[in-house]
């Protein structure tokens, strides 16, 4: 299609933005069902041109790591705030900064304009402007998807009737797998954040989606995708950026999400059982490689701490020697100094 100028499109004409790994699933699914084909007396299929290894897309190396350490996730809390927030955060700064003047030193609003080198219709509509915490969607999922690692799909479907703030327990009666269907337990830092989220929000419906679109309606995986995790990823590596940090090492997904729950669960002692049904993994391989993972940086963590003793030991018994030495030497030489009185002059 590509070679022949054609934009694959979705039924609702949107164009598709087709991953390598999506081309190689659907490939391997045409295999499959030519395979069969081959193999059926009644059709007249000789070959599985689908076969061909030429024809699958190379997919790009993994990035280092595929989860967010627990500052990561802080920052993307504070950058989901960031594109929620109406005010910029230079304009809350200015604004802080004229009722400060007007409101403590009582100045005028010429001298205000003048020491903030604006008009006074512009300082006075800076002093106007509260910067006012609204009720924060993106910094409530990002908070959900990280602490308790719910699918994509499961946080859209999230109704308030499922959110237990009683119990501290997440009902997920709407999943794509039966083992899906579980109970979740949020953890108190997820419940105080989603408490805060809820009082923002007011007194909604208990059966109005927990994460609407701006119309109200339950949100889709690619909307949650487009338009919360993404600006929300490029807000916080602006963030990063302007304190000085390098941008967030992984291209961050839902998914990424789920697997940094797993991480920071298993590195808190959570059993892997324990971690395994609360994410609702089918296989369990999946959840063994992450703890396996977890086990080897638990391991460099104390290879780390032993490797510093034995170099802080070794500059230790080096800054003793050179002291030993420092005195062995200053006693020699008061011992040969010329200036040295002899036994009857002393005193």
């Amino acid at each position: 299609a590509a070679r022949a100028g054609v934009t694959l499109r979705h039924a609702d004409g949107r164009p598709m933005a087709l991953s390598p790994k999506t081309i190689n699933h659907a490939i391997d699914l045409l295999s499959a069902i030519l395979g069969a084909a081959t193999r059926d007396e009644e059709l007249d299929v000789q070959v599985n041109p689908a076969d061909d290894r030429r024809l699958r897309v190379k997919i790009p190396k993994r990035s280092a790591r595929d989860f967010l350490e627990a500052d990561e996730v802080l920052t993307l809390l504070v950058a989901g705030e960031i594109v929620d927030n109406p005010v910029k955060p230079e304009t809350a700064r200015a604004a802080a900064e004229v009722r400060r003047l007007r409101d403590v030193d009582k100045l005028p609003w010429r001298e205000i304009a003048r020491r903030m080198e604006r008009s006074e219709g512009g300082v006075i509509w800076l002093y106007e402007r509260q910067a006012v915490r609204c009720a924060s969607p993106s910094r409530a999922v990002v908070a959900l998807l990280a602490a308790s690692g719910v699918r994509n799909t499961e946080a859209c479907d999230l109704r308030w009737s499922d959110v237990d703030f009683t119990h501290g327990k997440i009902n997920v009666s709407r999943s794509k797998t039966n083992r899906g269907v579980r109970e979740i337990d949020m953890i108190p830092w997820l419940r105080e954040e989603l408490l805060s989220f809820r009082a923002a929000v007011g007194t909604p419906d208990l059966n109005a989606p927990v994460f609407p679109t701006r119309t109200g309606a339950p949100r889709t995986k690619d909307s949650l995708n487009r338009n919360v995790i993404r600006p929300v990823v490029r807000a916080a590596n602006a963030l990063r950026a302007d304190r000085g940090l390098p941008p967030l090492p992984v291209a961050v997904t839902a998914h990424t999400f789920r697997r940094t729950f797993v991480t920071l669960m298993l590195e808190a002692g959570a059993p892997l059982t324990y971690v395994q049904d609360q994410v609702a993994h089918e296989d369990t391989k999946t959840t063994q490689e992450i703890y396996a993972r977890v086990l080897r940086r638990q391991q460099r963590a104390k290879v780390g701490k032993a490797f510093n003793e034995l170099m802080y030991g070794a500059r230790e018994l080096a800054v003793r020697a050179e002291e030993q030495a420092l005195r062995t030497d200053g006693h020699e030489l008061l011992m040969e100094s010329p200036f040295e009185p002899a036994p009857g002059e002393r005193g």
